[in-house]
C-alpha cells in the first residue's frame, strides 16, 4: 500500500480510504499508517528545503556508488539540471570541484559530464537543447540529427543549422559516402558559409565523388573566401587533390589564380592538364582566347575537346574560324564538340564547313533541309 514517490514517501489514495476504514477496527494499524503518512510528508518537504548545492551534492555521492544503476540514474539527473539555465552554473562548479578533489573514479566521472556540458554551452539555446536531440548529439548522432532535424515540425534557427552541420561535418570520417553527400548538400542548400573552410577539407576525400560535392558546394556558398585555400591544394602531390582544386577555381571563377591554372597546363598528369582546360572557360582574362587556340592543337583529344568548349564559355565568338579547323579532326568526339561551339558561338561564317561535314557523315539527311540560321 505504500508508494515510493520522487519526492519522498507517501501514501496512494486508497490506502488513505483504508486507514478510514480500519480505524475503529484496529486503532494500531490505523496509528502506525499514519505515522508513516507523517513522516512521508516530513522528508517530502525536507527535500524541497534543500538548496541546489545540496541536492546536486547527494547525486555527485551517489555517481561514485557501485551499482550502475544508481550511478546511470544520478549521470540522467545530473544531466537534466544541466539542461536548466537556472541550474547550470550550480551544476558545472559542483562537477569542477569533484574533477578535481573527488576519487579518480568520481574525477573521471565528472570529467565526462563536464565536457558534455561544455557542449550543452556550445548549443544555441533552443531546440537543440531538448531531450529529443541533445541525446543524439551527446552519443556522436550528429548526422541523425540533421535527418530528425529536416523531418521535424520545430523551425529551426540559421544559428542552431549551423551548429547541427558543424557537428556532423566533424563526425564525418566515420560516415558513408552516401551520408558525406548528404552533408554536403545541406550545407549548401542550408549556405551555411560560415563552414565553407570545413567543407574544403572534403576536397581532401578519398572518394571522387565526395571530392566533387565539395567542390560544388563551395561554388554554391559563393566561398571566395576559400581560394586561396583551394589554390594552395594546385601543388598537392596527389594529382587527384590538385585535379579538384583546378576544377574548384573554375567554378568559382577566381581570375586572380589565372597564373596558376595555366601552370596545371604542364602538369605531368592528364587528368590535371584536362581539367585546366575546362577551368580557363570560367576564369575570366584576356589571355585566355589565345592559349586556347594553341590548345586546339595539342595531341590529346581530350584537350582539343574541352578547348573548344572553352571558347564557347568565353564566348569567343571571333575565335570560331580557328575552333572550325578543327571539324577535319580525326576523332568524331573533337568534330562534334566542335560543332556544338560553333552552333552556340552562332558563327555564320563556319556554316559551309559544317553543312559540308554533315553530308560527308553516313546518313546525313538531304541538302535541301539543311538551313542557315536567320541571324
Amino acid at each position: 500500500m505504500v508508494e515510493r514517490h520522487s519526492k519522498g514517501i507517501g501514501i496512494s489514495v486508497p490506502a488513505r480510504a483504508l486507514v478510514l476504514h480500519w480505524m475503529p477496527r484496529c486503532p494500531c494499524r490505523a496509528l502506525l499508517l499514519l505515522i508513516l503518512i507523517a513522516a512521508g510528508s516530513g522528508l517530502s518537504q525536507s527535500q524541497d528545503d534543500q538548496s541546489p548545492d545540496q541536492r546536486i551534492a547527494h547525486e555527485l555521492e551517489r555517481l561514485s556508488a557501485v551499482e550502475a544503476k544508481v550511478r546511470g540514474e544520478a549521470t540522467r539527473n545530473l544531466r537534466e539540471w544541466g539542461r536548466r539555465t537556472e541550474w547550470r552554473d550550480f551544476v558545472r562548479r559542483a562537477l569542477q570541484k569533484a574533477a578535481t578533489d573527488g576519487e579518480v573514479e568520481l574525477r573521471v566521472r565528472a570529467g565526462e559530464l563536464l565536457q558534455w556540458l561544455e557542449n550543452q554551452d556550445r548549443m544555441p539555446a533552443g531546440v537543440l537543447q531538448t531531450k529529443e536531440f541533445s541525446e543524439l548529439l551527446e552519443r556522436g548522432k550528429a548526422y541523425e540529427a540533421c535527418r530528425q532535424a529536416l523531418g521535424s515540425r520545430h523551425d529551426f534557427t540559421a544559428g542552431e543549422w549551423k551548429f547541427l552541420l558543424a557537428e556532423a561535418l566533424r563526425q564525418a570520417n566515420t560516415r558513408s559516402i552516401e551520408e558525406k553527400l548528404d552533408l554536403l548538400h545541406w550545407v549548401g542548400a542550408k549556405n551555411a558559409r560560415d563552414l565553407a573552410g570545413r567543407t574544403a577539407d572534403f576536397l581532401r576525400d578519398p572518394d571522387e565523388v565526395v571530392r566533387q560535392a565539395a567542390s560544388w558546394a563551395l561554388c554554391a556558398l559563393k566561398a571566395k573566401e576559400q581560394v586561396t585555400l583551394i589554390a594552395a591544394l594546385l601543388k598537392d602531390p596527389d594529382p587527384r587533390i590538385r585535379k579538384i582544386s583546378v576544377e574548384s577555381l573554375g567554378r568559382l571563377q577566381a581570375g586572380e589564380f589565372l597564373s596558376q591554372v595555366l601552370d596545371r597546363l604542364e602538369d605531368p598528369d592528364a587528368g590535371v592538364r584536362r581539367s585546366a582546360v575546362c577551368a580557363l572557360g570560367s576564369l575570366p582574362g584576356k589571355d585566355c582566347g589565345p592559349i586556347l587556340i594553341e590548345l586546339l592543337r595539342d595531341p590529346d583529344e581530350v584537350i582539343r575537346r574541352n578547348a573548344a568548349e572553352s571558347l564557347v564559355k568565353q564566348n569567343a565568338w571571333q575565335l570560331a574560324p580557328h575552333a572550325a579547323k578543327l571539324l577535319e579532326d580525326q576523332n568524331q568526339q573533337v568534330r562534334g564538340s566542335v560543332v556544338r561551339a560553333l552552333g552556340m558561338l552562332g558563327s555564320k561564317e563556319c556554316l559551309p564547313q559544317v553543312e559540308a561535314l554533315i553530308q560527308d557523315s553516313p546518313g546525313h539527311p538531304p541538302s535541301d533541309r539543311i538551313h542557315s540560321p536567320d541571324r
